[in-house]
């Protein structure tokens, strides 16, 4: 009989996506073990997050983290942990590169998927920051695809004066937000072949922007 962890590892494949989803089915629905109790084999569902009782999670921020898979080392500037698993990966381009836009944060981020691929097999969604403003996806978001978040509590418009960066900050990483938006708010979509990862957002989550005002102004 396998241990926890040999379950999480049987599902491996070698496509990134394909293994995102398998995993999340694993998060929102628990894995399925079985152990000898009393000379019998019981089958039965181990949770990886416990819903109930925030505080029974283990929850960190590590910034910077170091990854190295193969000949690659890299560097995401912050990774959000539940219970050890990687759940978020946060992009920060830096306000003195004149040059800079959200998208060298998401090109960043895609080449962390391709040479650290492994990190990215737990991860619900992506966060880039610039300055105070910031913007979320998902492993298929398109980079004109990441919007700011625009709420805090769900229901009520921030203060005036909040930055992208609190709201989105509170909005998401609010541990009892944090656990909606994991459980309860992210889709995989099939078309034909291809597999779509979507974070529902309701209609006043976010605004989409033009695509000129994702540029650094």
């Amino acid at each position: 009989m396998l241990p926890l962890s040999g379950y999480l590892h049987s599902w491996y494949g070698s496509d990134l996506l394909e293994n995102n989803r398998r995993f999340h089915k694993f998060l929102t629905n628990g894995v399925e073990v079985e152990y000898l109790y009393n000379e019998e084999i019981v089958h039965d569902f181990v949770c990886l997050i416990d819903t109930s009782n925030l505080l029974n999670n283990d929850w960190l921020a590590i910034h910077p983290l170091t990854i190295v898979e193969g000949s690659y080392t890299h560097c995401p500037d912050v990774v959000v942990f539940i219970n050890g698993l990687p759940l978020a990966v946060i992009a920060s381009i830096q306000l003195s590169d004149e040059q800079a836009t959200f998208k060298e944060g998401y090109q960043r981020i895609q080449t962390y998927c391709q040479q650290i691929p492994k990190l990215f097999d737990y991860n619900t969604f992506l966060v880039v920051t610039y300055g105070n403003r910031a913007r979320i996806g998902t492993l298929t978001s398109d980079w004109q695809e990441f919007l700011p978040w625009r709420t805090i509590d769900g229901e009520d418009f921030p203060a005036k004066g909040a930055t992208e960066l609190e709201v989105l900050i509170q909005g998401i990483f609010d541990k009892r937000c944090l656990l909606e938006q994991v459980l309860h708010l992210i889709v995989f979509e099939e078309n034909g072949s291809s597999i779509s990862k979507k974070l529902l957002r309701r209609p006043f989550c976010t605004t989409q922007y033009p695509k000129k005002s994702l540029h650094q102004g």
